[in-house]
């Protein structure tokens, strides 16, 4: 943040090494979504009840089964491309 200022917007990422910088054009970016999701449901299912980083996987497990309930699972399909290749990387960046 105390680097070159931009007049684009920057976006920090923990998927990107420490010292790399991404440029991506955004008019060059694509998505793309299916027009109809689709629904299931089930109570036979376990679910995972953490939304912070799992530590134990007993622990916060629910059996739909067990409690009598159940659940919707909504899938909608999604791609993502690059119309053109305007991409640009720098590594080893200290500032």
């Amino acid at each position: 943040m105390a680097g070159p200022h931009f007049t684009a917007s920057v976006l920090p990422s923990s998927g990107v090494a420490v010292g790399t910088v991404v440029a991506v054009e955004a008019s060059s970016l694509v998505s793309g979504f299916d027009a109809i999701p689709e629904f299931e449901t089930s109570n036979v299912a376990l679910l995972q009840m953490e939304d912070a980083t799992p530590s134990d996987w007993g622990a916060s497990m629910k059996s739909l089964y067990q409690a009598d309930s159940f659940a919707l699972k909504m899938i909608l399909r999604a791609a993502w491309g690059m119309r053109a290749p305007h991409v640009a990387y720098l590594t080893g960046a200290t500032w």
